[in-house]
């Protein structure tokens, strides 16, 4: 009889496990809707960008962006995925396109932003200036295969 009981337990567990497995990504995956304010525009989160590194893109503050995106709020880390749309709210305009005069390297492993500068002529703070998003404080790690735009004419 007791092992009967345990079976049973052991199965309504199981059970009870792979529903919760069912629902929770259902809804997650539920359609993004613009918020209640229509004014504003969709944000795609790109390879190593955070919180942070979205705020110095758009112009927007981190905890606005924050009560504009309360279900991409996930503590205790509040990491973002790339791919996944933000909505920026209003009285921030669109990142402004790259400089005309320059051109996009994919960083190498082990590579960071002295290494990059040594290799392209162009200074770490020109860098910084020219690739917001990529700025990641407090450590400002570069990631394999990311692309950074070099401007011409940097010091």
């Amino acid at each position: 009889m007791r092992t009967t009981r345990r079976s049973t337990i052991a199965v309504a567990l199981l059970l009870a496990a792979l529903l919760l497995m069912a629902v929770v990504p259902a809804a997650q995956a539920a359609p993004e809707t613009a918020p209640a304010a229509s004014c504003g525009y969709w944000y795609t989160v790109q390879s190593g960008q955070g919180w942070y590194s979205v705020s110095a893109a758009t112009g927007v503050s981190v905890p606005a962006l924050q009560a504009a995106n309360p279900g991409k709020v996930r503590p205790p880390n509040n990491w973002l995925y790339v791919g996944e749309s933000l909505w920026i709210p209003c009285g921030a305009p669109p990142p402004p396109p790259p400089p005309s005069c320059g051109y996009w390297y994919t960083v190498q492993p082990g590579q960071g932003w002295y290494s990059v500068s040594a290799v392209t002529g162009v200074s770490v703070w020109s860098l910084q200036a020219a690739n917001p998003g990529k700025v990641r404080p407090p450590n400002n790690w570069l990631y394999a295969g990311e692309k950074l735009w070099i401007p011409c004419g940097a010091p």
